[in-house]
């Protein structure tokens, strides 16, 4: 009887020798639940790209989910910087009224009608009117693609420009900075 106390006592021993750390086993967990929902994943996308109405159905359901409220990388990637509207036409201001948006293309900043083009020297300047009645002229333009009373959207192509252009905003008579004009 002794003998087999022993022989049991070794037993457990050498069990609880080959029981692996609490640590490993969580992350062995972890793994396998993150191959299931791989899996499943996968499965779903196989079955939508085979066209089953199950899976089409749970698609479309998994697709329609707002991520963003599980996720809220809003609010990691934020900066404090605000911009003005005006800076949604991604122009950069490199001098007293002379700005660059990265590329040789002239893109209008705000929807408006094309009041006037004139040539100057070798260059255009088109005048834009917005529907609050600012004028905008946007001059140092190479070349130009729009006609007179077009109406334009914002971020419409105008023509093409060297290295800037030149842009002034008036409004009854007074100059306005192209920062404060409302799109």
């Amino acid at each position: 009887m002794q003998d087999i106390d022993r022989i049991r006592r070794r037993i457990r021993k050498t069990h609880s020798a080959r029981r692996p750390h609490r640590l490993v086993s969580a992350f062995h967990h972890l793994v396998l639940a993150l191959m299931l929902v791989c899996v499943l994943g996968l499965s779903l996308m196989i079955a939508d790209r085979l066209q089953l109405p199950i899976a089409l159905h749970a698609w479309n359901h998994i697709q329609s989910i707002q991520w963003s409220s599980f996720l809220p990388f809003e609010t990691w990637f934020a900066t404090e910087e605000t911009q003005s509207v005006a800076a949604i036409a991604s122009y950069e201001e490199v001098g007293d009224h002379r700005y660059h948006n990265g590329s040789n293309e002239a893109l209008t900043p705000f929807t408006a009608t094309i009041c006037h083009i004139e040539a100057q020297n070798d260059t255009y300047c088109v005048s834009l009117q917005l529907d609050d009645g600012t004028i905008v002229n946007i001059a140092h333009l190479q070349e130009v693609t729009v006609q007179e009373d077009e109406r334009i959207q914002k971020g419409s192509t105008l023509g093409t420009y060297q290295e800037y252009v030149e842009i002034r905003c008036f409004l009854d008579g007074t100059e306005l900075d192209f920062k404060d004009v409302e799109a």
